[in-house]
């Protein structure tokens, strides 16, 4: 899995912006020196987050739920959490894109959360199939409406993630993983 994130740091106006990866092998083939190498070499992680989408991150306190009219709609597959106007601290939404064209959303005010106000991108790449099963943008804000289709599809823009399958598995013997 590979990610792009932006984070509010101990509620100041801090921001702390996260490259990473992570990686799973389940056999000796793929799991050495070599492998790392070549997935540092494939993969391509790009954003414009601190640049276009700041202004997202502003904390708002004391948050205000009805003033937030944060947008709320569900049709995920998996648990989404219900809105609760009484104890939310902040808007929240979460849309995977894979695979295309579908689009599964959850948007929401949910009950107490302790994530801070961020801006995430996130890619799943299977190596065997070589094909990706996740493309996941996500935000936790607590400006008016920031949860919105809009502001999603802005992440999408600011966000490149990619993974070279054949500069991966150029080398022969990568073939069998």
């Amino acid at each position: 899995m590979a990610s792009a994130d932006m984070t509010v740091v101990h509620q100041h106006e801090f921001l702390q912006v996260n490259h990473s990866f992570g990686y799973v092998c389940l056999s000796n083939k793929c799991n050495n020196e070599m492998s790392l190498k070549q997935i540092l070499h494939s993969l391509v992680i790009e954003d414009k987050f601190a640049h276009e989408l700041t202004p997202l991150l502003e904390i708002i306190s004391p948050f205000d739920t009805h003033s937030a009219a944060c947008y709320d709609f569900n049709n995920y597959t998996v648990g989404c959490a219900s809105t609760d106007l009484d104890t939310c601290q902040r808007c929240q939404i979460s849309v995977d894109r894979e695979p295309p064209p579908s689009q599964q959303i959850c948007a929401t005010c949910p009950y107490y959360s302790e994530d801070p106000n961020s801006i995430s991108r996130q890619i799943m790449f299977l190596l065997d199939s070589r094909t990706q099963s996740q493309n996941i943008a996500k935000i936790n804000c607590q400006l008016k409406a920031c949860n919105s289709i809009d502001n999603i599809n802005r992440v999408y823009k600011t966000s490149k993630i990619t993974f070279d399958f054949g500069e991966f598995f150029k080398n022969f013997w990568y073939n069998n993983l």
